[in-house]
């Protein structure tokens, strides 16, 4: 399958005609880099063995630390990089405040709806495999009305969003989305039975 996409990809993309000037920056923020990568790595590692190693555990806590301080960090990095010109950041952070601050709480809107949904779709895969007591194929039919709404939501997205402005369609989605939330956990509670 991926020999066909990539056969497909070199058949129908159209090749780079813009001339790269020898003399433009080439360079990479290394410490960016490895700032931001070992400060990810670092809280990720934490946040997914804080549930066995414990919470309170000198690891987790002093891995959180670390993995945090490398990320602002990275952040402070970044702005010297930027403020001093000395080479090219890895990322800009003026990125935040570009069109008054939109497309920073555009972001911060995704990642709580982001958020949200996957706290849900956790939380309801274990009420049916630990409280229905389903198996995960009887849980997995569970879902699949949701797969299909999403495939849905993506056409729909996707022939609105060139009329209407994202940010109106991005500030509107938490609306639809707290509503199908609060139903699900209605529906669910209510066909709750004690063990």
């Amino acid at each position: 399958m991926g020999v066909a996409v990539g056969i497909v990809g070199f058949i129908s993309i159209e090749t780079d005609t813009q001339q790269y000037s020898p003399h433009s920056d080439h360079s990479v923020d290394w410490p960016g880099a490895f700032t931001v990568t070992a400060g990810l790595v670092l809280l990720s590692f934490a946040l997914n063995e804080a549930p066995t190693a414990g919470w309170g555990s000198p690891l987790i806590i002093s891995l959180l630390i670390v993995g945090v301080g490398l990320i602002v960090l990275f952040l402070a990095w970044e702005h010297y990089v930027t403020i001093s010109r000395r080479s090219t950041p890895l990322m800009s952070l003026d990125i935040w405040t570009r069109d008054n601050g939109r497309f920073g709480a555009m972001q911060a809107v995704a990642f709580l709806e982001w958020a949200s949904f996957s706290t849900l779709t956790f939380w309801a895969v274990l009420y049916y495999q630990n409280y229905v007591r389903l198996d995960p194929i009887h849980t997995m039919v569970r879902f699949l009305p949701m797969m299909m709404t999403g495939v849905v939501c993506n056409f729909v997205a996707a022939l609105t969003v060139g009329t209407i402005n994202g940010a109106y369609l991005l500030g509107v989605s938490p609306l639809f989305n707290y509503n199908t939330q609060i139903t699900r956990i209605k529906q669910l509670l209510g066909r709750a039975r004690p063990l």
